[in-house]
């Protein structure tokens, strides 16, 4: 739409929005209320519709003032769509406020009290309105309950942008002093935001602290220490004053809901501020763990929580874990609180690993185990008991049994150990649930003794049913293994049994692939395509199974020690990779990361066919870079995908450095050397290289819907004429779609837009941009999962020269900078730790310079 249409349409907007106000059906005035929001939260409007738009504001706010309750609930909804774009420069903010403020004189307490949620909503737009916010503070000591609890809402809007802090803590104190103990918590609220002005901030500390010496109900007591623990964090003078302030509760004398709440407000400061902490303040902390006279379990639950906490700082588990100092943890009180077997077990085993972590016993450790084990079998015989508890109590202590027994050396009897509890009926379903953390707990060892006799012994069992023993099997398949694996699984007779159908199949194939096991992959990948499946899962069952065909052709390759290595790559990568990797391109949705790691294998395998050459060396080069983009392109990657790419980084580094692998052959890519591997490959056995699990993902949990605006079309050209301040300008908005269990583990703070350019004469289509060729970064804070990033690029004669060098091209080679250039447009995602996540999309543009 070109902008003399854009301006006739937000023209006829705002005739149709005046005409339809105007009338008397609800339904009508429904549907003009929805086109103003549509109308109002445009982004990047033109002037002509800007001013179309401050009209429509008008228009409603004159409606505001003379119709009724009704009509001002539609018009509210309208203003709570777009108040986040609306702003003070850009909008006619005073004069909404000055058409809308006389209904606080009605004698209508609704009306008077939509107006003040109004008033909340436009607070960032009225913050030195003095006449507003005086409103709004009078309003605090209304008598009615509809009017009162909008001046709050009010007041704790305002209290987050507002120039007049201090008359918001007088009036609130003011009221504290009328209504002294039975002062509101929504009251209390709103001094956790008055931060912005240090005075104010001294005031409401001040006051809370009075209201607490007042002896206020509990209730209002909890909301007081939350409320100044939120201050203490925004005003970090206040934190050690907090923390004292808090420690000073923690005593036999005080409710088990104090002392709880007073840990929790430890532990938020902890998380964000632990330097602030003392060494008398662990002591404090221990006695809740260590004194008989006031230890619940919950009590003792949050205290090692908040332990827990402190223990990322070296210092203070160096105090902890230490026996020789006077705040040592003694680990007997933390094992009693693992033997009780109920959810702050859980909490109790993780800050036992700690102290394992940081102060090794291999003594201590196997105490630790037996017990827990004897405690497990214990329950296994266990009829007289609630049932219900007794499936709590196994569940938790095989947790903790499995996260201590991971902890430092593994023991090699940790299989045997839970395939006798598997002999048990009662354990499968909870074995079961367990074997993934277990199986990404014994891949950070590098462990693959448990997987070969675990599985073997899995067949054998006959006490577990086919589906039980499925699950089993598929976990054991993840870890590696040597060739002879592959065909003792395939030649046990009780394998064909547990699959049932071709879904079981697939899995199956699907865990062989991921663990190395790729002849058994093979195999059953060619299985699955003999039924009759849907055209896009034939493709997708063709990827797979050539990549697994071609990786059998090097395996067997290494195993006979051939030499020739540059023939055996056009057979195997040439005629299997690339087949995989032009049926991926047409499958639905696109998988990036297949396409991704398929490339880096034939990049390596290219690499390792010419070692004798001089271009080994920066083509393992590239190798490592591309591997290492790659690693921080998917932040919803899982660990052992992460596990697997950091270790063919690590591998391809030391390939590089030495020039050949010790067997004059293909290097896998794994970096997993224990006694037996050594032998399976002197051998000939040979392991085969693993693939990240993240292989198999189709949906993502972290992805971003990013659009730029004005619209941008793929691969479109823009003239620019080269003018002293002449500039790009352009907006990247859209939506992070986001995991609700990967906001917790991961939060994504930043949404980022890199711009590269490069000289098309000297462009060779990569999509990725490189450090060399960076021109600008722009970044925006993602609010609700929106993210909204104005970006700009100048193209002068003296930024445009710039580019040439950056570019890589020696100085002097361009006498003229008109030309024509490719402008890559990056999305990328900054987390809460900084670290930078090359998510995409990438746009790109052809730029000519004339």
């Amino acid at each position: 739409m070109d902008i003399e249409s854009g301006d006739f349409a937000a023209s006829a907007a705002v005739a149709a929005l005046t005409k339809g106000l105007a009338g008397a059906h609800a339904d009508r005035q429904r549907s003009v209320l929805e086109a103003a929001a549509a109308l109002l939260g445009a982004a990047n409007l033109h002037a002509a519709q800007l001013a179309a738009a401050n009209h429509a504001l008008l228009v409603l706010a004159d409606v505001w003032r003379e119709s009724d309750n009704s009509l001002r609930i539609a018009i509210y909804k309208v203003f709570k769509l777009v108040s986040a774009s609306l702003a003070a420069p850009r909008n006619n903010i005073s004069g909404i406020i000055k058409r809308i403020k006389v209904v606080l004189i009605s004698n209508d307490p609704i009306a008077r009290a939509l107006t003040l949620r109004l008033y909340g909503l436009l607070a960032h737009t009225i913050h030195d309105n003095i006449d507003v916010h005086h409103s709004i503070i009078e309003s605090l000591e209304s008598t009615d309950p509809l009017e009162y609890n909008a001046a709050i809402f009010a007041t704790d809007r305002s209290a987050k942008t507002s120039m007049f802090l201090m008359e918001i803590v007088q009036k609130i104190s003011r009221i504290s002093t009328k209504q002294g103990p039975a002062t509101s918590t929504n009251l209390i609220r709103i001094l956790s935001h008055v931060h912005r002005n240090l005075l104010a901030s001294q005031e409401a500390r001040a006051l809370c602290l009075r209201l607490i010496n007042h002896n206020p109900p509990i209730e209002t007591k909890l909301v007081i220490f939350r409320s100044l623990t939120i201050l203490a964090l925004h005003v970090p003078f206040q934190i050690p004053m907090q923390i004292q302030f808090l420690s000073s509760y923690l005593i036999p004398e005080s409710s088990e809901l104090i002392i709880l709440s007073c840990l929790d407000n430890l532990n938020s400061i902890a998380e964000s501020a632990s330097h602030h902490f003392k060494s008398p303040d662990l002591k404090r902390f221990s006695a809740v763990i260590t004194n008989q006279h006031f230890s619940t379990a919950l009590k003792t639950t949050k205290a090692i929580r908040l332990l827990q906490t402190l223990c990322k700082s070296s210092r203070f588990a160096e105090l902890l874990f230490t026996p020789a100092t006077d705040t040592f943890i003694s680990p007997v009180h933390i094992f009693n609180s693992i033997v009780k077997a109920d959810n702050g077990a859980l909490v109790a085993s993780k800050f036992f690993k700690l102290s394992l972590e940081f102060s090794p016993d291999e003594r201590r450790k196997a105490e630790a185990l037996e017990r827990i084990y004897e405690m497990l079998l214990a329950r296994r015989d266990c009829k007289n008991h609630d049932v219900a508890i007794v499936t709590q109590e196994i569940s938790v202590l095989l947790h903790c049994f499995i996260i201590i027994a991971c902890t430092g050396s593994v023991d090699e009897r940790l299989g045997d150990r839970i395939l006798f509890l598997l002999e048990s009926q009662r354990f499968v379903p909870f074995i079961i649930k367990e074997m993934s953390f277990l199986c990404k707990e014994l891949m950070k060892n590098r462990l693959k003794f448990f997987g070969r006799r675990f599985a073997e012994r899995v067949l054998s069992l006959s006490a577990i049913d086919c589906k039980s023993k499925l699950q089993l099997l598929k976990q054991c398949l993840r870890f590696p293994s040597d060739v002879s694996f592959d065909q003792e699984v395939l030649a046990h007779p009780g394998f064909q049994v547990l699959l049932e159908s071709n879904w079981d199949v697939y899995q199956v194939a699907q865990s062989a692939m991921i663990g190395g096991h790729v002849e058994l992959a093979n195999i059953l990948f060619e299985q699955c395509q003999q039924s009759t499946q849907s055209e896009p899962t034939q493709q997708w069952l063709q990827v797979l199974h050539s990549i697994t065909l071609a990786e059998c052709e090097l395996k067997t390759w290494n195993r006979h020690q051939q030499h020739g290595m540059e023939s055996k790559f056009q057979e195997a990568v040439s005629c299997h990779y690339h087949k995989a990797q032009l049926l991926l391109t047409g499958l639905t949705p696109e998988r990036r990361f297949c396409q991704y790691w398929i490339s880096l294998r034939i990049m390596y395998l290219r690499a390792m066919s010419g070692q004798s050459s001089v271009l080994f060396r920066p083509l393992m080069q590239q190798v490592i870079t591309q591997a290492t983009k790659l690693k921080k392109m998917f932040p919803d990657m899982d660990g052992q995908s992460r596990m697997v790419i950091g270790d063919f980084i690590e591998t391809c580094t030391s390939i590089m450095e030495s020039g050949i692998d010790n067997n004059g052959g293909d290097v896998v890519m794994t970096t997993i050397t224990d006694d037996v591997g050594k032998e399976d490959s002197v051998a000939g056995g040979g392991i085969s290289f693993m693939f990240p699990s993240y292989f198999f993902v189709t949906k993502r949990i972290c992805l971003i819907d990013a659009k730029i605006s004005p619209a941008i079309p793929e691969d479109c050209e823009i003239v620019a004429e080269r003018t002293d301040g002449a500039r790009i300008v352009f907006t990247v908005e859209g939506d992070l779609v986001v995991d609700a269990a990967f906001k917790e583990r991961l939060s994504m703070h930043y949404h980022q837009v890199s711009l590269t350019i490069h000289p098309q004469t000297y462009w060779n289509g990569s999509t990725t941009s490189t450090e060399s060729s960076l021109v600008s970064s722009f970044k925006s804070r993602i609010k609700d999962g929106y993210f909204e990033t104005k970006c700009s690029i100048g193209y002068t004669e003296v930024e445009a020269a710039r580019w040439n060098l950056l570019s890589g091209i020696k100085e002097g080679s361009c006498n003229e900078v008109a030309g024509k250039y490719v402008l890559l447009i990056s999305n990328q995602l900054v987390d809460a730790a900084g670290e930078i996540w090359d998510v995409g999309p990438v746009t790109s543009v052809v730029l000519t310079i004339v």
